[in-house]
């Protein structure tokens, strides 16, 4: 009965923040976009030059289904992790490196520009969630950003964003728990196919996802 306690408290509380995101963005006179009209820019991310492999959130660890996905390293356990609007979801970081170090991906990824998408972090403490929803975290001095790589599945946009962006956009595309129903695993809200996240990628994959980056690096309008 405590495990249901504890995972009915957590669906509410995330519940009561997509609603109070969504309220706030209406307060300030902002609809919130329909499905057509969603987009990560909107709160501030960035976009990248090159396409998202199809095979390359898979090869990341994921198993959902969601639009949306995002992967980098979690503040609080310093792990690999990807998050579709649920919890942070353990992955296997080796992958993750070397995509960062692809010559198609290091110039738009530097680890001098973003440190925290290679696991280099400070030792300056990082806001909270409660810091995120109250606006707080940018009054902190010296506070290094945790950056994220933003992917959008249905157009393989892929977008470079801070963590709070990311909780607020996740928060304003969050679907209906009946629409989209999470699950929980080893104490872990995440979405249906996700459940072996322990799970290595197949290794044939990860082949063609840097068999897809290298295909791109050829292409004349990138040389350009």
């Amino acid at each position: 009965m405590g495990v249901h306690r504890e995972r009915l408290a957590a669906s509410k509380a995330h519940s009561r923040f997509v609603k109070g995101a969504k309220s706030a963005l209406q307060r300030m006179g902002c609809a919130v976009p329909g499905a057509s009209g969603i987009s990560p820019t909107m709160i501030g991310a960035q976009p990248l030059s090159f396409a998202a492999p199809p095979m390359m959130e898979e090869a990341f660890g994921y198993g959902g289904a969601l639009r949306f996905v995002a992967f980098g390293y979690s503040p609080r356990t310093r792990r690999f992790v990807h998050c579709d609007g649920g919890d942070d979801i353990p992955s296997d970081s080796d992958t993750w490196i070397q995509f960062l170090h692809h010559p198609l991906v290091a110039p738009q990824l530097p680890e001098s520009r973003y440190p925290t998408l290679y696991g280099v972090f400070s030792r300056t403490p990082q806001p909270s969630l409660q810091d995120v929803i109250e606006g707080e975290n940018q009054e902190r001095e010296g506070v290094v950003p945790f950056h994220y790589l933003f992917l959008d599945r249905e157009t393989r946009q892929l977008y470079i964003c801070q963590r709070d962006q990311m909780i607020v956009f996740f928060s304003l595309v969050e679907p209906a728990e009946r629409d989209a129903p999470r699950v929980f695993i080893d104490g872990l809200r995440m979405s249906p196919g996700d459940e072996d996240y322990n799970a290595p990628a197949p290794p044939e994959l990860v082949a063609q996802l840097f068999a897809c980056l290298d295909e791109q690096l050829k292409s004349p309008r990138l040389k350009g």
